[in-house]
């Protein structure tokens, strides 16, 4: 209900509203309301909405980070048998092999910072690259 406060009361028609105190999320002005201008302000947006827009702080966006990647791991692991069989059978880590080289053929080439977007390499206020272009990289 928070969120949806913001998002619907008067203030959002006051000329100079801003969503984020960052200022990179306004509102549409009425002498922006052609369809040329909305199209113009919605290609500045960011491409991945940060924490902010939604009022929350920067580590909810390393949190989900991390809950991403911790499911990942477990369905690799998933994969796993629970006991070993006789044989011929694969093992445990040929099994994974085959499925990191299955997601290693599904992935486009490797990013780099000539080929990327360009806001992925936009430094934060910190300095520092986003986590996810750290990542990526």
């Amino acid at each position: 209900m928070t969120i949806l406060g913001k998002f619907l009361s008067a203030e959002v028609l006051e000329h100079d509203f801003k969503y984020s105190a960052s200022g990179v999320y306004t509102n549409v002005q009425a002498d922006e309301m052609d369809l040329a201008a909305i199209k113009q302000k919605a290609f500045y947006l960011p491409t991945v909405d940060s924490p902010e827009i939604f009022g929350m702080h920067d580590n909810a966006d390393i949190a989900f980070q991390l809950q991403e990647s911790v499911a990942l791991i477990d369905i690799v692991l998933g994969v796993q048998p629970r006991t070993a069989s006789g044989g011929g059978a694969r093992n445990p880590d040929m099994i994974v092999d085959e499925l990191s080289d299955k997601i290693l053929a599904m992935l486009p080439e490797p990013l780099t910072r000539e080929g990327g977007n360009k806001e992925l390499f936009t430094h934060q206020a910190s300095g520092l690259l986003h986590s996810l272009t750290t990542f990526l990289l």
